[in-house]
């Protein structure tokens, strides 16, 4: 399997509004809004925030308090979101983790009405590389 680590993982409180009163496993609602072509975290908070539709809420658990950004310790957590680990056939795994130079890997993430995610599709430089059928 690959792990992949995302930047809606690790939040500074400093960065984005709402609650920063976190403990280890607490669920976290993190509201999300497109930025380009990615989606960027805007806020984290105990409960589903009220939301409009240019957001979206995507649920986790506090991984952490406390995190490392740039070498520095900061006032922040760590999320996980259950989609840190994509299975990909033996030997394809490390293709993904360290990328060729020029190459991006992104993600296709499925976002439910409550929160709960999954991976849609793995993509590298805006290609589908590997496709899930969810439902």
């Amino acid at each position: 399997y690959v792990r992949l680590n995302y930047t809606i993982g690790s939040r500074d409180y400093a960065d984005v509004e709402g609650d920063n009163d976190f403990e280890r496993r607490d669920r976290v609602y993190v509201m999300l809004r497109e930025d380009g072509k990615f989606w960027k975290a805007v806020s984290i908070h105990h409960q589903t925030p009220a939301h409009g539709p240019d957001s979206i809420i995507i649920r986790g658990e506090v991984e952490y308090s406390g995190i490392w950004i740039g070498g520095e310790s900061r006032d922040g957590i760590n999320v996980r979101y259950g989609i840190e680990n994509y299975f990909v056939p033996e030997g394809e795994g490390m293709a993904l983790e360290r990328p060729a130079e020029g190459e991006e890997v992104s993600i296709m993430v499925a976002i439910d009405e409550a929160g709960a995610s999954a991976i849609k599709a793995v993509l590298v430089n805006d290609e589908v590389r590997y496709e899930e059928k969810l439902f």
